[in-house]
């Protein structure tokens, strides 16, 4: 367990310069939740329905592609961080997944995501701030 709690401090406890920290909070959620959005639920959902034949098998292949995708970031070589961010990642891409599926728009997704992934950089570069 204190392998988790290392690397997870290596993200959070080094501050980023400032040009790096304003795009990561300004810019690269809204890329990046974009990217994943029309990658998972724009792209490979519908691929995956039509080539299991099944809606349900389908999610579960997204739902796992997704967070095997999140256990490589932060890239640690740390194994229990990383099947942490895996396992941690699966109800999230489900509920993702389901939701897409309930609304079929990507828009109101991908904002949410942005937020998401802004909320988390903003931690990341302010609580270093607060701490020193």
């Amino acid at each position: 367990m204190a392998g988790v709690r290392v690397a997870y401090a290596a993200v959070l406890l080094w501050p980023l310069p400032l040009p790096a920290a304003l795009y990561g909070v300004l810019v690269w959620p809204f890329i990046w939740g974009l990217t994943e959005q029309m990658t998972y639920n724009g792209y490979l959902l519908a691929r995956f329905q039509v080539l299991g034949r099944r809606t349900s098998l389908a999610i579960v292949w997204v739902a796992f592609a997704w967070s095997l995708q999140h256990a490589f970031m932060p890239l640690t070589f740390d194994s229990k961080f990383m099947a942490f961010r895996l396992f941690a990642s699966v109800p999230n891409s489900v509920f993702q997944t389901l939701l897409y599926l309930r609304l079929r728009r990507l828009v109101p997704l991908t904002i949410a995501h942005a937020l998401m992934d802004g909320a988390s950089v903003l931690i990341g570069v302010f609580l270093p701030l607060v701490r020193a």
